[in-house]
């Protein structure tokens, strides 16, 4: 079925109808199918829509105070409507206004918040947030933002649910999936421009900078941070306070603990594991199906091999090289440029001098 919107303006007393098509509230049968919104992109006063929501049958919970066409119940009368579609089961609280955007399928903008030339589709937009010309959710990917959330331009959200006061800056694109794969992340998170993130759980309290990329299946706690331009494939779960640098490269099935520091340009393969408060300097090449321990450091440049063992509180010393299969025991070093022949047994507390010599420490 079709309705109508009548648009008045200051500069013109006669009133202009505009067809239009919406789906029909959940619970009561419209005679409008969609409510368009066609003004002056200047004209912000209150009041100033007429669309067609009343329900074709007489509904006493319908209700219509100021002459909108839409039931107050679900729109505020101080909503601002201004070019556009919104859904009759939408719902726009008070102070909140919408310039020519798209709002559908049961979304709610919270009150005194902004929405401009964006599209929002299944979507649970919180107090005093503000969207600029992004798309946020589908008919079967919800999207969620809580109060005092910015979306930038070109910004996407699907299948996703944001705690407060989120940054999601130009081009950022959340993508999350159905079922386990619905993306949970925390308050203030903030986004860089063109990052692309599908990452499962996220905790409070972390910054993503720009053009990351963040896998599939993969978790991180509070205070996760990493830097621009950096890569984190499908797969692996990390603590808090975790951070990644710059220009970094991590493969699949990465696993850390609190408090691992890892710095630019590191390289890290297929299923490596990090102990808790370990630090990775930089541009430091790790092989797959490594373990390394916790509070350890590896230092600036070194190369370690695949299924390498290194325990707690080692050192490894810059441009050092352990080579594939070796076990490097608790409490020892590795100097400085040493090469330790693959398959090597270092026992604990012990030192790997850059001759080859293997001492116990002092």
């Amino acid at each position: 079925m079709n309705g109508s919107i009548e648009n008045h303006t200051h500069a013109s007393s006669s009133p202009q109808k505009v067809s239009s098509n919406r789906p029909a509230r959940c619970c009561r049968k419209h005679r409008g199918l969609a409510a368009l919104i066609a003004f002056s992109p200047l004209l912000l006063a209150p009041g100033i829509a007429a669309a067609n929501c009343a329900p074709e049958e007489p509904d006493s919970g319908y209700v219509d105070s100021d002459g909108d066409g839409f039931d107050d119940n679900l729109v505020a009368t101080d909503a601002v409507i201004v070019a556009g579609s919104l859904g009759c089961d939408s719902r726009v609280a008070s102070g909140s206004k919408l310039v020519k955007s798209t709002v559908a399928d049961v979304s709610s903008v919270g009150a005194s918040s902004t929405v401009v030339q964006s599209t929002l589709n299944r979507v649970f937009l919180g107090a005093n947030s503000h969207v600029d010309r992004a798309t946020l959710g589908a008919p079967e990917a919800e999207a969620i933002l809580g109060e005092g959330s910015v979306v930038l331009p070109g910004a996407r959200v699907f299948a996703a649910s944001i705690g407060k006061n989120a940054r999601l800056h130009r081009n950022a694109n959340v993508n999350g999936g159905l079922g386990i794969d619905f993306m949970r992340l925390g308050d203030n998170l903030s986004l860089g421009q063109k990052a692309r993130i599908s990452i499962r759980n996220l905790g409070d309290d972390a910054t993503i900078g720009a053009r990351v990329e963040i896998g599939e299946s993969t978790q991180a706690g509070d205070r996760f941070k990493i830097g621009n331009d950096s890569r984190w494939d499908d797969g692996g779960v990390i603590g808090d306070n975790v951070s990644i640098g710059k220009k970094v490269i991590i493969n699949g099935g990465f696993n850390a603990g609190d408090g691992v520091v890892i710095d630019n340009a590191v390289t890290v393969d297929f299923v490596v594991s990090v102990g808790s408060y370990t630090t990775i300097e930089r541009a430091v090449s790790i092989g797959g199906y490594t373990d390394i321990g916790s509070n350890s450091l590896i230092m600036n440049n070194a190369s370690i091999g695949s299924q390498v063992t290194i325990g707690d509180r080692v050192l490894i010393g810059r441009q050092a090289s352990i080579g594939d299969g070796a076990n490097i025991g608790n409490g020892s070093i590795v100097d400085l440029g040493a090469a330790v022949p693959a398959g090597s047994e270092i026992p604990a507390d012990h030192i790997f001098t850059s001759d080859g010599t293997v001492s116990p420490l002092p």
